[in-house]
């Protein structure tokens, strides 16, 4: 949609496995991937995977007031940011891999012009691509909002969002969708069906 994105590594979290910090405009993110790394692994019929959402504070200049300075629990936003990562990067973990994986995914910083959901979810792909796990095809997400005139904005800002009628999340490969989830205000069908269009044309990694 005319926005650059862009991914730095080897600078930031060299002691992970895989660490990236994705970037647009004046948004940084930073995920880092690592994973249990034993001689013997016992047996699992799922992967035991944590991902960690955390918006900081100090990403738009501020400090926790009172006398605990540190950042308290996760917010509804950021649990749902956390899921999102989960349920799209779970299924593409090969069969039979039940090492404990863990990611960590931390806003930076945060100018309000970027969607930080889609760059939680590519850096944290991202992350997972350039480490030693056997993590091997990349995943994009796209969130897809509508203006006054009926038009589809593609990763509107979260201002944007508070007052769009659509609010749609798509993510997956370059071949298959993983997940779509997304809320709706009075739209029509033929609405619905064409942000899915458009956010399926724009997710390709």
């Amino acid at each position: 949609a005319g926005k650059e994105l862009s991914f730095e590594t080897g600078e930031i979290g060299r002691l992970a496995s895989g660490t990236v910090v994705c970037k647009s405009g004046g948004t940084h993110v930073l995920s880092a991937a690592c994973f249990e790394r034993k001689d013997e692994v016992t047996p699992l019929d799922f992967t035991p995977l944590r991902v960690d959402y955390i918006e900081r504070k100090s990403s738009v200049g501020r400090t926790a007031g009172g006398y605990i300075k540190r950042d308290g629990r996760p917010s509804d936003e950021e649990v749902l940011v956390s899921r999102i990562i989960d349920r799209t990067l779970r299924p593409m973990f090969p069969p039979g891999f039940c090492r404990e994986v863990q990611i960590l995914s931390w806003v930076l910083a945060y100018d309000k012009s970027a969607n930080v959901d889609p760059l939680a979810l590519v850096g944290s792909s991202a992350a997972l691509l350039s480490s030693a796990i056997p993590f091997d095809i990349p995943v994009a997400g796209v969130v897809v909002g509508m203006d006054a005139a009926g038009n589809f904005v593609v990763n509107p800002t979260r201002e944007f969002l508070k007052t769009s009628p659509i609010n749609l999340f798509c993510s997956g490969t370059e071949d298959s969708v993983m997940m779509i989830e997304g809320a709706a205000d009075f739209v029509s069908e033929d609405q619905m069906m064409g942000a899915r269009v458009v956010v399926v044309a724009n997710m390709k990694p």
